[in-house]
């Protein structure tokens, strides 16, 4: 039994392969079942990043343009009459002032004085008054085409020694030769009202007032001509409104006094206290002018008094004068003294060894500043010196009736 299922089985398997390979004609090779690979994932081609995209540096901030300094020279008293008005009148002019010092007023770009005179032809001296100063409108020509004046401070003892008439003529000369008067006026407004310059992006003020008025008479009022007194409470009050002003609209503020007792070489306590004000309610610079001699310097706060500069074109001996220099650049103020002297009717700019030894004696008694050799004005630590009294001892020296000279001191 088990041989014959061994036998049926094989004969089953026989079939079957006899089946399968009938399928295909006798020559033919059976095909290789050829397994091909799997498919695979495309390969991602390698694209490089993109670059990474930085915002562009930002552009440099434009350098602000360099604003050009403003020169300003301010020089003390001036006259164009007696014994320098026939060197005017002849056109030596460089025989009143040399050359090389006209020159640099007329380089500056502001030009400022104090002009002691009546400038008329009409009027008569003024009654009880020793010195009386007049001259000819066309010595004007002098100051404005010599020297390059813009504005005159008339706020002093002499522009009324003619008279209301001449006076009043002073004013239109002066603006007619192109000067601006300040100090005085037609009216009280007018003499408060300031020289205004606008130079290089900068708006400079031009205040003057007086502390030396002959009498009540020379007072400007709402309806008479005249000059502004310290003295005067509505006056002051009127200055002090008007640098307020001046301190919303303009960049610095300069007011030239007219002040203090002649032939002293050191300010009165009434200066000092004046300039302190003056500074304390706005302004810049105090230049100071009348007792005919230089005085000496301070700072206060930061800011620089000139007490007085003497002298400038004038005829009295006291050789000693000097302009100033004042140079306002990047928000600072400098001052420079250029010393000069008088010699009959010319002032003149002195060599450089003979300049310090000036500026050496005009700091001796500087407040709070002290003048370096090259005449710059600098802040100090320098307090005020304490004089002390001195024994007046009778003497009979006297100075002999011929050396003196009868000038308005």
């Amino acid at each position: 039994m088990k041989r014959f299922t061994l036998i049926v089985a094989a004969v089953i398997l026989i079939a079957a392969v006899a089946g399968i390979t009938g399928i295909f004609a006798p020559d033919e090779a059976v095909p290789a079942v050829v397994f091909s690979p799997l498919p695979t994932a495309a390969a991602t081609p390698e694209v490089s990043p993109p670059p990474l995209l930085l915002a562009p540096p930002p552009a440099p901030s434009p350098k602000p343009t360099p604003t050009p300094p403003v020169t300003i020279i301010v020089a003390g008293d001036v006259l164009t009459g007696e014994r320098i008005g026939p060197k005017i009148e002849a056109g030596k002019y460089d025989e009143v002032l040399d050359e090389a010092s006209a020159e640099r007023f007329r380089a500056a770009d502001i030009a400022v004085i104090n002009l002691e005179t009546s400038v008329s032809d009409r009027g008569e001296p003024v009654p009880n008054k020793q010195y009386t100063f007049c001259s000819p409108p066309e010595n004007l020509a002098f100051l404005r085409d010599y020297l390059g004046i813009d504005a005159a401070g008339l706020a002093n003892n002499h522009t009324r020694d003619y008279g209301d008439d001449a006076l009043l003529d002073t004013f239109e000369n002066v603006r007619e030769y192109g000067i601006t008067p300040f100090g005085a006026g037609e009216n009280l407004e007018a003499a408060a009202e300031p020289y205004i310059a606008e130079v290089n992006g900068k708006t400079i003020a031009f205040f003057a007032a007086n502390q030396i008025v002959p009498t009540a008479s020379w007072l400007a009022l709402e309806n008479r001509a005249g000059q502004l007194s310290w003295y005067e409470p509505s006056h002051l009050d009127l200055l002090k409104e008007n640098i307020k002003t001046a301190r919303e609209t303009c960049d610095y503020i300069i007011v030239y006094m007219h002040w203090g007792i002649e032939r002293d070489l050191t300010p009165n306590n009434l200066q000092e206290f004046t300039a302190h004000y003056l500074i304390d309610i706005g302004v810049d610079v105090v230049i100071g002018a009348h007792p005919h001699v230089i005085q000496n310097f301070e700072y206060y706060h930061g800011k620089p008094i000139i007490y007085s500069l003497g002298n400038f074109i004038f005829n009295n001996r006291n050789p000693e004068t000097a302009f100033a220099e004042i140079t306002i650049e990047d928000g600072n103020v400098t001052v420079k003294l250029i010393p000069c002297k008088m010699s009959g009717t010319k002032t003149y700019a002195v060599e450089e060894s003979e300049a310090r030894a000036l500026l050496v004696k005009w700091d001796a008694n500087s407040v709070n500043a002290t003048l370096d050799n090259d005449g710059y004005l600098k802040p100090a630590d320098r307090p005020k010196k304490i004089p002390e009294e001195e024994e007046v001892v009778p003497t009979e020296d006297v100075v002999p009736v011929e050396d003196v000279v009868s000038v308005e001191e």
